[in-house]
């Protein structure tokens, strides 16, 4: 997995990093960061629960 997150930071043309270590709500902000700077969302959700639960709903209300 290392070696393939390098390779995608090399192809890369930009990156962001959002926390410079894994923290409890460094997902969140994460997530968050991506809605808050895309235009699209396109999200495979399977239950009504968890952190891709609550970004597609952020983003839904966000639209609104």
């Amino acid at each position: 997995q290392k070696e393939e997150y390098f390779r995608q930071i090399k192809n890369s043309d930009d990156v962001k990093i959002i926390s410079s270590e894994y923290t409890p709500s460094c997902m969140f902000k994460r997530n968050k960061y991506m809605v808050d700077n895309s235009s699209l969302l396109v999200a495979y959700l399977k239950e009504n629960k968890g952190g891709t639960y609550y970004t597609v709903n952020y983003a839904r209300k966000k639209d609104a």
